[in-house]
């Protein structure tokens, strides 16, 4: 195979019902230079077979079989073993690119000397349904502080999927096998920290699909516990930035405050309640103190830490 200028990877695990859909999406693309790399991690159903058609008809298509199921991270670093092109792409089995994607992610990486190039997305539920994911205009972030801080301010997505990484950039890092959720917002955390210039492309070239059976739409539970684990990463990246520790105690408090009602709601275990709980309460006097937060926040914020019965009964 010549020389490619993208590597796509692309983890499948029992997606016979969707993946020709993603498949034919890299396929129809406007760009051409690229290779897709097709990890079947222990599938029992057809999607092997379906794997094996499309890279017995175009050369370009890699399709790699894992006998035992090891989770997408493991099947994303085999791919990012693999890679072999200037900048690499993560694409879900179930979505799908515009075939403009990453034309227009490559160019702008390249004429911008750019580390991340991104698009925006929508959400396509299962019921017809669609929620956009835009930001404003396109925009351009040219230092590592303000990059961290574009990440904390969810201007660069925590998601791998709407991105083109520069290989050179992510050669030493790797998705965390150890973790089931939140692997991308860990991994675009660890490459965000070490970049100097991001862009992002106000428009709509990717759509993710949410299915009812998908892990982060699967029944709450301790699982979920590690994304503390991913906020205390985030946190360490921000060195002696004091600002961009604030924004991570903002987030703390937003997600812990978020992942506290899912807790009572699904009835954990009270040692679970108390890590979250014990997470707010960590960076309370910082968002009660800070100016870069709302008063709703900080209401709630009090409310837990004076009231935590009350505020329990009223997350039942």
């Amino acid at each position: 195979m010549n020389k490619v200028e993208l590597s796509i990877i692309l983890p499948t695990y029992n997606a016979e019902k969707y993946v020709a859909r993603s498949i034919d999406s890299v396929i129809n693309q406007t760009f051409s230079s690229w290779e897709l790399i097709i990890i079947d991690d222990g599938s029992h159903d057809n999607t092997l077979e379906i794997l094996n058609r499309y890279s017995s008809i175009d050369s370009r298509i890699m399709a790699i079989h894992v006998q035992e199921h090891s989770g997408v991270s493991a099947a994303r670093n085999i791919g990012l073993a693999k890679a072999q092109g200037q900048y690499v792409a993560f694409i879900d089995s179930d979505d799908w690119c515009e075939k403009e994607m990453f034309y227009e992610l490559i160019s702008s990486a390249k004429e911008n000397n750019a580390d991340i190039a991104q698009c925006s997305f929508v959400i396509d539920y299962e019921n017809n349904t669609h929620k956009n994911y835009v930001n404003k205009s396109d925009l351009v972030f040219n230092s590592r502080d303000t990059i961290l801080e574009a990440f904390m301010l969810d201007r660069i997505t925590t998601s791998v999927w709407n991105k083109v990484f520069r290989k050179e950039t992510i050669e030493n890092i790797h998705f965390n096998e150890s973790i089931k959720l939140y692997e991308d917002e860990l991994f675009v955390n660890a490459v965000s920290s070490i970049s100097n210039k991001v862009i992002c492309i106000n428009k709509i070239m990717y759509h993710y699909v949410q299915r009812a059976d998908s892990a982060m739409n699967s029944l709450y539970n301790r699982n979920h516990l590690v994304i503390f684990d991913v906020l205390h990463e985030e946190m360490l990246a921000c060195g002696n930035n004091e600002y961009l520790k604030e924004l991570v105690c903002i987030k703390k408090a937003r997600l812990g405050l978020f992942h506290f009602r899912k807790a009572i709601h699904f009835k954990l275990s009270n040692d679970d309640i108390n890590i979250i709980k014990n997470n707010i309460l960590e960076v309370r006097h910082i968002v009660l103190k800070s100016k870069n937060t709302s008063m709703y926040l900080k209401i709630k914020v009090l409310a837990i830490s004076c009231f935590p019965g009350l505020y329990e009964k009223l997350c039942a």
